[in-house]
């Protein structure tokens, strides 16, 4: 009996080392990297970095130790003492889940996590400072980020294209939102700025699909280019008066937004800041503006009217330019995808880059005399435009102007200055044609109709060439009736009378005065 005792004890003891050997974990490689650091991988994918002092950065060329191993590591620990996370140390590790950073750590480095696409979550502990350039950018499965208030510096890109992320915290100790900090966020809904951010900077926001709304702080003076460009989910913006300049492309092609107001404190805004927002009606400012105005439309000037900067994306219909613009802005008519006609005034003597980009509804375009030069991809991608129409000498014409556009380009028979060279496809199919040089016009007829309020437009086309030429068509004014009493006046109140107008049906009221008493005095 103790001799089976004495075995059975023996193999339990045997079980035991035998289970603690096999669920230790045993180092499969490390070693030691800069002054006064060390490196430890276990087999179960744990790396290890202790000592004292900053990591190493390394670059695309230069790789950490611990690189080869980089599908095995799952878990980072970075022991305290460690006083930095070196920037690459960790880019593209795809397995790992889990870091651990320290309180003794105070910046982390350049693409230090940068492509980690397992890590779902990261705490960074209030010791840290400093957020260098693309540190977790591309962190595809990474859902929330809380940044302290100990962080006073981030760097570009530093969140972009964490394509899960729906929760981030910015510090009150930014004071600057910086480039493509969290662009490509496309999960994020919402987004909060402290009011000690002055700038946001440039593609901030950009391309957040998911992005419903976000509050600008009246301690902002500057929005960045394309800061919140294709932020198609973005319903309402509120521009405060603390706002000086807005960046190019700053809202572009935000599809969801109706109506933009532009503060008197604005003196500043960029080529197609609004472009391509399809949905958006008008753009708004005040009539005491000291550099902005619009007209009935909405569609934005510079003070004077002579420079037409953006017409709202929403716009639909024929337009006239007034005659006193002399210069279009570059993307004005940038996804006008609703606009049919365009007149452009004499004024004009320039068409700049991408003016009419995108504006498949167009269908001809008459080109003044006076137009010397028409930029890059002013017409590109109207695909309905069919007439192209060339008054006087040829205007130098950049290449790609008419980029996927098919039409019949006319042009002054006679004029020596069109020659071969100038009658190219730039980036189109073209076919050109002579035109008469003295028009036979038909008659006016009207293709927009005037009302009571709203001026129309008449058309009038050439029997010889088929040019058209449009002009406005005054309003036709109210013809009132003669009225019908409403409301009979008594002894003590007035009564009212009510006109209607003949074409537009229209009312407007007026007072009928109190009825005499019967009674003697």
């Amino acid at each position: 009996m103790k001799k089976v005792l004495s075995l059975f004890l023996a193999l339990a003891l045997c079980l035991s080392c035998f289970s603690i050997t096999a669920f230790a974990a045993d180092v499969i490689d490390g070693g030691t990297f800069g002054e006064e650091l060390t490196w430890e991988l276990t087999d179960y994918g744990t790396l290890t970095i202790s000592g004292t002092g900053p990591m190493l950065d390394y670059s695309s060329s230069e790789k950490p130790p611990w690189y080869s191993f980089r599908s095995d590591i799952t878990s980072v620990v970075v022991q305290e003492g460690v006083t930095s996370i070196g920037g690459w140390a960790f880019r593209g590790f795809s397995s790992l889940t889990f870091v651990s950073i320290p309180d003794s750590a105070t910046f982390i480095g350049e693409k230090a996590f940068s492509s980690c696409s397992n890590l779902t979550g990261i705490s960074i502990p209030d010791s840290v400072t400093s957020i260098g350039d693309q540190a977790f950018s591309s962190c595809s499965s990474l859902t929330s980020i809380s940044i302290p208030d100990s962080v006073t510096s981030i760097g570009r890109y530093a969140f972009s294209h964490c394509e899960s992320l729906t929760y981030i915290s910015i510090p009150d100790s930014i004071t600057s939102i910086p480039e493509g900090m969290i662009a490509y966020c496309r999960s994020l809904p919402y987004c909060n700025i402290p009011e000690s951010v002055t700038r946001i900077g440039e593609l901030a926001f950009a391309d957040n699909i998911s992005l419903i709304y976000t509050n600008i702080p009246k301690s902002v003076t500057e929005i960045g280019d394309m800061a919140f460009a294709y932020c198609s989910s973005l319903i309402y913006i509120n521009i405060p008066d603390s706002v000086t300049s807005i960046g190019e492309g700053a809202f572009a092609n935000c599809t969801n937004l109706t109506d933009v107001y532009i503060p008197n404190s604005v003196t500043s805004i960029g080529g197609s800041a609004f472009g391509g927002c399809s949905r958006l009606n008008e753009i708004r400012v005040s009539e005491d503006h000291p550099y902005y105005s619009n007209d009935e439309k909405g569609i934005l000037f510079d003070k004077e009217k002579s420079a037409l900067i953006q017409v709202p994306g929403g716009f639909r219909g024929e337009y006239v330019i007034p005659d006193s613009v002399t210069s279009i802005g570059t993307y004005a008519f940038y996804g006008c995808s609703g606009l049919t006609g365009i007149s452009i005034p004499d004024g004009v003597t320039s068409i700049e880059g991408s003016v009419f980009y995108g504006c498949s509804g167009l269908t001809g375009i008459n080109i003044p005399d006076g137009v010397t030069i028409i930029d890059g991809y002013a017409f590109s991608e109207c695909s309905s435009l069919a007439d192209i129409t060339f008054n006087g000498d040829a205007p130098e014409i950049q290449e790609n102007a008419f980029e996927e556009v098919t039409a019949t380009a006319f042009y002054p028979a006679g004029n020596e200055t069109w020659t071969s060279d100038v009658m190219q496809n730039y980036g189109g199919t073209l076919t050109w044609k002579p035109y008469c040089e003295e028009h036979a016009w038909g008659e006016w007829t009207v293709t927009t109709n005037p009302t009571c309020t709203e001026k129309g437009i008449e058309t009038r086309t050439c029997t010889v060439c088929k040019i058209s030429e449009t002009r406005e068509v005054n309003a036709l004014n109210h013809e009132w009736d003669d009225g019908v009493i409403t409301t009979e006046p008594t002894e003590d109140a007035e009564g009212e009378k009510t006109y209607t107008c003949k074409a537009c049906g229209e009312t407007k009221t007026e007072s009928v005065p109190p009825v005499e008493s019967g009674e003697p005095d």
